[in-house]
């Protein structure tokens, strides 16, 4: 840890900036789609489509219960 601290403080400004670039480029992008905005009107078509189901009462299938 004290080498990285010592490392740390005889860094220069554009080093750290050129070592935060690097490390940037090389973290991969998240594998989360949810990040990933959907368009408004797309979602509301999905929200009113969803609103007009209408739910089915639907009989169990094994016999006596």
């Amino acid at each position: 840890m004290e080498e990285i601290f010592q490392q740390y403080l005889s860094s220069s400004k554009d080093e750290l900036e050129e070592a935060a670039r690097k490390l940037k480029n090389m973290t991969p992008a998240p594998m989360n789609t949810m990040l990933q905005k959907q368009p408004r009107e797309e979602a509301i078509g999905k929200r009113i489509k969803r609103a007009k189901m209408v739910a089915e009462d639907v009989p169990p299938t094994t016999p006596g219960n």
